[in-house]
């Protein structure tokens, strides 16, 4: 029975493992904390991006009114899908509660002030493997 037991835990555990694995890494950061070892399929949040994308389409405007708004329409059109999704991330951010950049959020787990990313995903799998021995 008690082989039994360890069998049911060992895969139990395994499986836990296994989803948090596959859990969505998401970093959150900005143009002035640059992270590093990013594994693909993570989504990366800019905060300032919006930010970044409305000078990109602002810059360099002539004076002359109708001028510049024939080519901030122009750029817009180019841009606006990278500008929604922007908009979208940044409130994303918000609703996960984010108080501190860089942060490299798993799950309901979030590591702050890490840049490697691959490094931030395994202290949190690390605390969430030493949570399920408890």
């Amino acid at each position: 029975m008690r082989l039994f037991f360890q069998f049911l835990f060992s895969i139990v555990f395994t499986l836990s493992a296994s989803l948090a694995v596959a859990e969505t890494v998401i970093v959150i950061t900005d143009s002035a904390n640059h992270v590093t070892n990013i594994p693909s399929k993570t989504r990366v949040i800019e905060l300032d991006k919006p930010l970044q994308l409305h000078e990109k389409l602002s810059a360099n405007l002539p004076s002359d009114p109708e001028q510049a708004t024939k080519i901030a329409k122009t750029r817009l059109a180019t841009t606006a899908n990278e500008l929604q999704k922007a908009l979208q991330d940044v409130v994303d951010a918000w609703a996960l509660g984010v108080a501190k950049l860089p942060a490299v959020v798993v799950g309901k787990y979030v590591v702050y002030g890490v840049t490697d990313v691959t490094h931030a995903t395994a202290l949190i799998h690390a605390y969430q493997a030493e949570e399920q021995h408890q």
